[in-house]
């Protein structure tokens, strides 16, 4: 199956973002965040299911903002890993969160009085207009 961000070269997404937040980042890790980011795109294809079984538990939590950001979006995350995403350091994670359709009610309680109000707007969003 393709992905929306399949369209995208993921590698130079992640280099052009460290360049603009002044990091280095190793060929070598530029291949394994990007193979990550991709792994939590397609995370919930049988075949990808098939081999991790745990991938979503994993993915969520790696120190990579993009690729637990790809796993709050993924449709088929559970909710037990959107809960434990809720509590990111990232907003870009607890916003996805806020506006997936598997994110359990109590959870979005919580994020309605995030610190970041950009989190608060996706639960004013998701309750006017729904997840579907």
């Amino acid at each position: 199956m393709i992905h929306e961000n399949d369209h995208y070269d993921r590698k130079e997404l992640i280099r052009m973002t460290c360049a603009i937040f002044g990091e280095k980042i190793t060929e070598e890790e530029l291949e394994k965040r990007a193979m990550l980011w991709y792994m939590a795109d397609h995370a919930g294809e049988p075949e990808i299911l098939d081999e991790y079984p745990d991938i979503f538990q994993k993915l969520s939590k790696m120190p990579y903002v993009e690729v637990r950001d790809a796993i709050a979006k993924n449709e088929n995350t559970p909710a037990d890993v959107l809960t434990e995403l809720s509590k990111d350091e990232s907003w870009e994670v607890r916003e996805s969160v806020a506006l997936h359709k598997n994110t359990p009610e109590s959870v979005i309680e919580r994020l309605a009085n995030d610190e970041e109000e950009l989190v608060r707007d996706a639960v004013q969003w998701r309750k006017e207009h729904g997840t579907e």
